[in-house]
């Protein structure tokens, strides 16, 4: 075995642990250890997957505070639930098995990761009943199903889904700080898998949008972005995928406006969207917009964000959101151009009031130049 391999499966095995430690407290408290045990698996391969698992139970047995809650040592594994713990080992040889009988492809991969859950259950359920009965006295299977299966068995296939599905969208094994954030997607902000799959998709898109093809968020993005969604309700299917719908048409028009406001050749940044969110929010169209921007470019010399965004929430706060609305409403806006002005005048028009007084003035500091330069007689 390499050392690669060996560094692989020894970081693995440490992602077991804090996945153990990590609980919600309902009864039966759900940890993420096989949610951990999914991703070790489908990263791994069988092989170093199993290996990995078998690492990790030897550290517990040796008195490595590794497993649940904490705890540690035989007496843990000879416990009436460490039939789970070493259910975990079945689970993985179980995995190992089929996809070297039947191959090492995506459905083969989801069937290994099925059927080693439901052996894992089987094997724990019966050292469970096997324990129970010899320290405790004679117990149905139905009871120890409800105590020990059917509250986590359908999380279990959630994470599951999870597991495969993130797997493949993010192209990489999550750290134990990755599933940490997951978790709490999941357990805490309480959003539908379907919910995560979706955020999952459109911080993709955007990521990609920012930064080129091939670029994937980060699992702090994810986060941030899904506390944002379950703060705006949107913690349905229904509403997640209207969410998405709205966000798309938002992105379609920034990338209409950005021209207008001479931008090209990126994308804007946070500052830059919110002020744009902000117009469209107003619902002032695009010609408005620019004419904004072409208000601002004369007084500012270019771009210039906060004064612009001054100038639309004055119309706003008027009710003019159409440039027929803003040039008759608009008290600033002038009424008489200088150009149809000097127009009407005709072409040989002479200037009048203060434009000769000006005119004068700079005639006067002309000769007074020229005189000063020997440039007249």
């Amino acid at each position: 075995m390499t050392t690669k391999r060996m560094t692989r499966i020894a970081l693995c095995a440490a992602l077991l642990a804090p996945c153990a430690w990590l609980s919600i407290p309902t009864q039966p408290p759900f940890t993420m250890q096989t949610f951990a045990v999914f991703f070790i698996l489908s990263a791994l391969g069988g092989k170093q997957g199993t290996v990995t698992i078998l690492v990790y139970i030897a550290l517990g047995a040796v008195g490595v505070p590794v497993f649940s809650q904490f705890g540690a040592g035989p007496g843990v594994l000879l416990g009436n639930t460490g039939g789970y713990i070493l259910g975990f080992l079945a689970m993985g040889l179980t995995y190992w098995g089929i996809t070297v009988l039947l191959g090492d492809t995506r459905k083969i991969r989801f069937l290994g990761l099925l059927l080693g859950l439901a052996v894992l259950y089987a094997f724990g359920t019966a050292w469970f009943l096997l324990l129970y009965t010899r320290t405790q006295g004679s117990i149905g299977i139905l009871p120890v199903l409800g105590w020990c299966v059917f509250p986590f068995v359908i999380p279990d296939l959630v994470k599951l889904g999870l597991a495969l599905a993130l797997e493949r969208r993010l192209g990489k094994v999550l750290s134990a700080s990755d599933l940490k954030m997951l978790y709490t997607m999941f357990d805490y902000l309480a959003l539908p898998a379907e919910v995560i799959l979706l955020l999952t998709t459109w911080c993709i898109e955007e990521t990609e949008r920012k930064y080129g093809p091939g670029r994937k968020p980060r699992m702090s993005q994810l986060k941030k972005e899904a506390f944002v969604w379950r703060r705006l309700g949107v913690d349905t299917p229904e509403a997640a995928d209207a969410h998405v719908r709205a966000l798309s048409a938002l992105r379609s028009r920034e990338a209409r406006l950005l021209p207008l406001l001479g931008i090209s050749g990126r994308v804007p940044v946070e500052g830059e969207r919110k002020y744009i969110n902000a117009w469209i929010e107003m619902g002032f169209d695009d010609e408005t917009i620019a004419l904004a921007y072409e208000k601002t470019v004369l007084k500012k010399g270019s771009l210039n964000w906060p004064y612009m965004n001054s100038i639309l929430r004055n119309w706003h706060q008027k009710g003019l959101h159409t440039r027929q609305q803003v040039e008759a409403g608009d008290s600033a806006w002038p009424k008489d151009r200088p150009a149809k002005a000097l127009a009407a005048q005709g072409p040989g028009a002479q200037p009048t009031g203060k434009a000769v007084e000006r005119l004068k003035e700079d005639m006067d500091w002309m000769d007074r130049f020229l005189e000063q330069t020997g440039g007249k007689e």
